[in-house]
């Protein structure tokens, strides 16, 4: 029996080969967008998930609250807090600690810069990082002992087994103890090594015993049989314990599990990488309209039909078809077009997905045996969409009386022609709503990647010093590079505004000494940073290389630090400092304008600069030449000369920049590709209906023809309709886009506006498109002979 109403299915779509082919692209682009944010958001919450014990892995996070009364959420805490809550709380199995410093690493002739991390031993049984070679028991027991990742392993060694070889690290001779095998892509912390966290001195981390500074990242392993909320309120009695009531008033530690981070979590100092969970529902929710809107246009064209079926409905009922055998005989029709439109959607799934996977750098798959959930959702998607669709089709058109259909009697009345009008509307709605939403978005990109910064970083070039430069040699190197003809300035510099946030640390404001300091970034740059990057010194004066105090003494702040400090008037002030058990005062000599050194997802933080030659690790280079690959090439050589030959590596900044808003590019772009596939499966709908309109009128075409009524009258008459079901949608969806997208952009510390010409562009657009889309059909139907039609009928 089922296989009969299939085979009926079949035939009657075969048939009418324009109505299934509009309802089958339909469907199967919604049906296919749909899989790929399926595909999307499952990669995404499976996020660490790959490490055995990330549910009992918990971060620990702390809320500071500053002096001036601002609690800071911070992804950081003190160093020695994880090692004493793991001994004072039984439930607390183990613990890691990670902090990422900038080494020069050297193997043969193969000498890089980059950032070595170092973490506890306890990483390899806390996360689950697979060794490729090496002991996982004994890889990190030696304080200069190193882990590479496979990708540095095949950088320095090739394809080999490197354990045993000794790298130089900072000079420093380290043993090889083992390879990680390529980590999985779903993970939201990166390395390119580790060493052991036991490697460390006062020397090199002057913070490593201070229990107020806020300095690394910190987690815990907790037992299988533990209650991370019980845990976390225990965290009180630690604060009390180490430092007095009063220090609950100070800190409020609490726990993020591995598995919520990525998608749930904004810190401050955040680590790794990170999503917004909104973005996950927003685009689940595009989704589902898009499919909804195949559907509409599915259940348009069929209850548009239903004059031309009636008689079939008429006929099979004479003859003693009962109301549930028609239903599912429509349903039938409906599934079989769902399958098929399935088997598209699965299509484009897989030419969609490799093109996102390079726009993102995710490494998405449609693994169909591996991935049961996937195959279950399509599944259910081809039974959901044949009951979304199909239903009220089924239901209507079965419920057709036979003696009035029969004698050619109307089908549809105004309930059916409303029912129409709504779901136009909706489709046009959600149309309009796209279009704002991806002009909005456009134009927000645009905005984060040509805001003034407030620094120069036009033609500037940014290299690595070669290591274990004396001060002077440091210098020497800046002064030989400014003689060179293309080169118009230089500064050296630990740190590259918008690059990097700088380090952090606790400072103290005069007035404040005796209490709690705040979290500050700094810099630590030369007397010529300033004014390589025209960052505009508005009070006071810059470091001056040859005054006493300058290098050691001395500070300068932005704005924003002036107003988190309390203070009127910033110059001859001073700020303490304390690192380890040690205590620096610094008098401020200078006040700079605010400039934008972390990206624009933030709001501008204070920001300290200092004068520490010794930190220096980069120089940054004014180039004012056309030629700045020839002469990147030139400066490379140079500098190879204090490198025993070695190239060092470097980049330009502004190229750097333009990739800090990768997120919202892929975000942008998919809106973009949603709002074109929304807008083509909308106008195919209203296609197909609007050849079913004219079918219906056209006795009243021929008519009017005969009375005198020109082309263009009968042309104006037939879009009408169409043209106020498209205003209809704009009115209905311009101000909801306009305050979900304000809500959007106001997540965005900066971000543009949303202009009338954006709305009305989006209106005009709207109606434009659908003209375009019906005006085949009506002019064709108003240039027919009234002749023929009046004869047919």
């Amino acid at each position: 029996m089922l296989l009969n109403y299939l085979k009926l299915a079949l035939r009657n779509l075969s048939k009418q080969k324009g109505y299934t082919a509009i309802n089958v692209i339909g469907l199967g682009i919604g049906m296919g967008i749909c899989l790929f944010l399926f595909l999307l958001d499952q990669y995404a919450i499976n996020f660490d998930t790959h490490h055995e014990n990330s549910h009992r892995i918990y971060r620990l996070a702390d809320k500071v609250k500053t002096s001036s009364g601002s609690i800071v959420d911070a992804a950081i805490t003190p160093a020695p807090w994880a090692e004493a809550i793991t001994d004072d709380f039984p439930e607390v199995e183990s613990f890691v600690r990670f902090t990422g410093q900038n080494r020069t690493v050297g193997y043969g002739d193969k000498v890089f810069t980059f950032e070595v991390e170092f973490v506890d031993e306890t990483i390899l049984d806390v996360f689950t990082y697979p060794l490729k070679y090496g002991n996982k028991e004994t890889a990190l027991q030696n304080p200069h002992s190193v882990v590479l990742t496979d990708f540095i392993a095949e950088t320095y060694f090739g394809n080999y087994n490197p354990v045993g070889e000794t790298m130089m690290i900072n000079d420093v001779p380290h043993t090889v103890t083992g390879v990680l095998k390529k980590q999985p892509s779903q993970s939201s912390l990166w390395f390119n090594m580790f060493v052991p966290f036991s490697s460390l001195d006062k020397q090199s981390y002057s913070n490593i015993d201070n229990w107020e500074n806020h300095n690394l990242y910190s987690y815990l392993l907790l037992s299988e049989s533990a209650d991370p909320t019980e845990v976390e309120k225990d965290l009180e009695q630690f604060i009390v314990k180490n430092f007095g009531e009063e220090g609950l008033e100070k800190y409020q530690p609490h726990l993020q599990n591995l598995e919520d981070i990525y998608l749930r979590s904004n810190l401050f100092a955040e680590h790794g990488d990170s999503l917004d969970i909104s973005y996950v529902y927003i685009f689940t929710a595009i989704g589902f309209l898009i499919l909804l809107i195949a559907c509409i246009n599915f259940i348009n064209m069929a209850t548009a039909k239903g004059i031309e079926r009636a008689r079939e409905v008429g006929m099979r009922k004479v003859l003693g078809a009962g109301k549930q055998q028609l239903i599912f005989q429509f349903l039938s029709e409906a599934f079989l077009m769902s399958l098929i439109a399935v088997f598209l959607g699965l299509t484009l799934v897989e030419f969609a997905l490799p093109l996102f996977n390079d726009l993102a750098e995710w490494n998405v798959q449609a693994a169909y045996f591996e991935n049961g959930f996937y195959l279950i959702t399509a599944v259910l998607l081809v039974i959901l969409v044949s009951l979304l669709a199909g239903g009220y089709p089924a239901f209507y058109l079965s419920s057709f009386k036979p003696a009035p259909v029969l004698k050619g009697s109307k089908t549809t009345g105004k309930s059916r022609s409303w029912l129409r009008t709504v779901l136009v509307v909706s489709q046009f709605s959600v149309a309009v709503f796209l279009i704002i939403g991806s002009w909005v978005a456009d134009s927000q990109i645009e905005y984060l990647q040509n805001k003034d910064l407030g620094f120069k970083s036009g033609n500037i070039m940014v290299s690595n010093l070669p290591p274990n430069l004396s001060r002077e040699n440091k210098f020497m190197i800046k002064e030989e590079l400014e003689r060179k003809s293309a080169v118009s300035g230089s500064s050296l510099t630990a740190n590259i505004p918008g690059e990097d946030s700088g380090s952090i640390s606790s400072f103290r404001p005069e007035g404040q000494f005796e209490q709690d300091g705040l979290l500050v970034n700094y810099y630590e740059v030369d007397n010529s940073f300033i004014a390589l990057f025209e960052i505009e010194l508005v009070e006071g004066r810059n470091f001056n290389a040859v005054q006493a105090g300058d290098t050691t003494t001395s500070v300068i702040v932005n704005k924003a630090a002036i107003s988190q400090f309390g203070w009127e008037d910033a110059v001859g002030k001073t700020i303490a400092e304390s690192t380890g058990e040690t205590t620096r005062t610094y008098t401020v000599i200078g006040v700079v304008e605010n400039f934008h050194f972390e990206t624009l997802h933030n709001a501008i933080r204070p920001l300290i600069l200092k004068y520490r030659p010794e930190a220096f690790q980069r120089i940054a280079i004014e180039l004012n030449t056309t030629e700045l690959a020839e002469t990147a090439g030139e400066i490379n050589t140079f500098l190879k000369q204090f490198n025993a030959g070695l190239p060092v590596g470097y980049f330009f900044l502004e190229s750097n920049l333009a990739g800090e808003y990768v997120t919202e590019e892929v975000i942008s772009e998919m809106l973009r590709y949603f709002t074109y596939l929304t807008i083509l499966i909308a106008c195919m709908g209203l296609l197909g209906l609007a050849a079913y309109t004219t079918y219906q009128r056209k006795k009243e075409i021929g008519i009017r023809k005969v009375l005198g009524a020109s082309v263009y009258s009968i042309i104006t008459g037939l879009s009408l309709e169409f043209v106020k079901l498209t205003t209809i949608g704009f009115v209905i969806a311009a101000p909801i886009a306009y305050n979900l997208m304000r809500e959007w952009l106001n997540s965005f510390a900066y971000s543009t506006e949303i202009s009338l010409f954006m709305l009305a562009g989006a209106g005009f657009l709207t109606v434009a498109i659908a003209m375009a889309t019906i005006s085949y059909t009506t002019i064709r139907a108003a240039n027919t002979n009234p002749a023929e039609i009046l004869k047919s009928e």
